[in-house]
This record gives structure tokens, sequence and C-alpha cells, in this order.
């Protein structure tokens, strides 16, 4: 049999799990779309909690139509490019959807990259908008890079009341917008946009670059559909079903697995403060967790010895020996 005979044989379906679909249905439709149908479905329900404070679906969906029409405003229009410079927040994924209902293609940076780093993914990619960490800006005052527009947040915006108080802003210099202040003045109303799912670009992460520099890589809006509909597929995610992201959300992975799929079937998305196994072990005793998506290192930490009550399912870029610390009635499948 020639490769070519074989890869059409499909041999990989005979190692799905029961009950996975050898074949999905990949719905026509933006990302930005998939977003608004999961908040009219529950609306008052928690779609994040966020170091303790619950963020429901109608709260998120409010924030990024509002800073839809402060970006649209303030120039952002169809085809242009997004940086987002953030920490794992609800303003990232705020930030994510309202460049999307701009029309503009979101790309990722890592919060660890150098200014050096930034400068390169901001001019290759074609970001003249950056939204980012009050913590992160001056790296992109350093980058030299040009650019039209400046979003700049705070962590503490959502955080519970009492941590807040403990909570620094940074000082920031330049001429910036601060996304809280961008959010009280424009109205819930983001720009009418037309999106062709199966061409126009959702978004454009960049490689590691450990074989050069890094490349962008083009994701349309239909790639994250089919990406949904086949996770769905294999993760039966429903509503009320938690999930504990622990991964950075400008990863492809975490943000199609961690927050798309879950947050598509009105899941509860969970992120925490502290990523030692004493706080992970306690979060996964005190919610319905679902999922839970590490790294081999972390999964260790998270379960060195603790329960696993309630945790069905846990998910994994590589095989993970920590595994076996669960006992067999607890150990996740």
């Amino acid at each position: 049999m020639s490769a070519i005979e074989t890869y059409l044989a499909k041999p990989w379906l005979a190692h799905y799990q029961k009950g996975v679909p050898a074949r999905v249905e990949v719905p026509l439709k933006s990302v930005a779309q998939a977003f608004d149908e999961a908040t009219e479905r529950a609306p008052d329900r928690a779609a994040v909690v966020f170091y303790g404070r619950s963020i429901s679906y109608r709260e998120l969906r409010e924030a990024t139509d509002r800073l839809a029409c402060a970006l649209a405003d303030l120039g952002v229009k169809k085809g242009d490019r997004v940086a987002l410079y953030l920490l794992n927040s609800p303003q990232f994924i705020i930030a994510y959807f309202a460049a999307l209902k701009c029309g503009a293609t979101v790309t990722p940076i890592s919060p660890v990259y150098t200014s050096h780093e930034v400068r390169y993914q901001l001019e290759d990619s074609g970001a003249r908008t950056i939204i980012c960490q009050d913590i992160l800006h001056e790296k992109v005052t350093k980058s030299g890079a040009a650019l039209d527009l400046v979003v700049v947040t705070n962590v503490n915006e959502y955080l519970p009341a009492l941590k807040r108080l403990f909570g620094k802003k940074t000082e920031v210099t330049g001429e910036v917008h601060w996304l809280q202040d961008l959010l009280k003045k424009y109205p819930a109303k983001p720009p009418a946009v037309t999106i062709d799912p199966k061409r126009d670009l959702a978004a454009l992460p960049y490689t590691g670059g450990t074989t050069g520099n890094p490349k962008g890589v083009m994701l349309t809006h239909r790639n994250f559909a089919a990406l949904v509909s086949k996770l769905a597929g294999v993760f039966e995610l429903s509503m009320g079903d938690g999930v504990l992201s622990v991964l950075p959300l400008h990863h492809t992975f975490e943000f199609s697995a961690g927050f798309l799929t879950p947050f598509s079937r009105g899941a509860e998305i969970s992120y925490i403060d502290d990523l030692t196994s004493d706080r992970i072990g306690d979060v996964l005793e005190q919610i319905v967790i679902w999922r839970h998506g590490a790294f081999p290192r972390r999964a260790a930490a998270a379960h060195d010895g603790r329960p696993c009550a309630r945790l069905r399912l846990m998910v994994f870029p590589a095989p993970v020996p920590a595994l076996r610390r669960c006992s067999p009635s607890r150990r996740a499948r």
C-alpha cells in the first residue's frame, strides 16, 4: 500500500476513543459570531472566574462591544493587525474579541518577550495597534516600534475588591488610552463588519523561533471553527462544567482548547493566582473541574499526592507520567 493509500484509509480512526466522531461539521461563522452566540445562551452564568471574582457572559459581552466601538472610533478597521501583549486575564478575552469585531487580525505576543522580540513581531505582523498590560508598557516603548494606537490596562481592574486593595498601578508615560476609560466612554455598539470565515484571518500567532526568526501562522475564522468543532467532539463539555486554565492564552493550544471550546459550550473557566500544588489542589476541591490543561511540570505540581475527586479529564500537549500519582479511582481518564 502506497503512502497515499495508507493516508486515505485513515488508520488513526482505529485509535479514537469510543464516542469520538470520525467526521465533524464545521459551521461557517466568524469567531466573533460564535462568541456572541455563547454569551446569548446563558448571559447571567459565570463565564470566567478570575482570582476568585466571577464575571458573567453578559459582562464580558458588554465590555467587548464597548471596546470594539472604541477601537473602531480610534481608527481600527477590517484587515488591520492588533497586537495583544497581555497576561492571562479578562482583558485578554475582551481585547481579543473586540479586535475581531472590528474585522482586525489579532497577533498575540508572549508576555515574556523582550523589547527586541516585541519590535520584531510588531513590525513583521504589521500591527500598528497594541493593547498591553501597564507593567509591560515599558518594553513596548523601548522597542521603538511605530504605533498609531496604544491601549493600556492594569490587572487590578478585574480582581476581587479585597485583592485590588493590595494591587499597584504602574506609571505609564506617552500617549496612551486606558482600557477602563474607553469602556466608560463608549457604548456597547460594535461596528458592523462583514467577515468571510474562509478567507479572513482571525489570528496571527508566531512560532517560537527555535530554528530562526519566529514566523506568523495565518489562522482564519474557519480554522478556529474547525478546531472548536473537533475538540467539542472529544471533550464532552456542557453548560455548568468547569475548566481550570493554567497555560498562557497567547498559545493557540490554550486559547482553542482552554478557552474557545469551553466558552462556546457555556462552561465556567477559572484562572488562579498561584500555580503551586496546594493552590491548584484547593481549586480542584472547591469547584467542579471538568478539564485542567497544563504542561507536565505543572501537572506534577497539581497532583503531587493530592486527591483528584472532582477532576474528570486532564488534557496535555505531551505524555504525562505524573498522572500516575492520582489514585486509580480518581485518576483522570
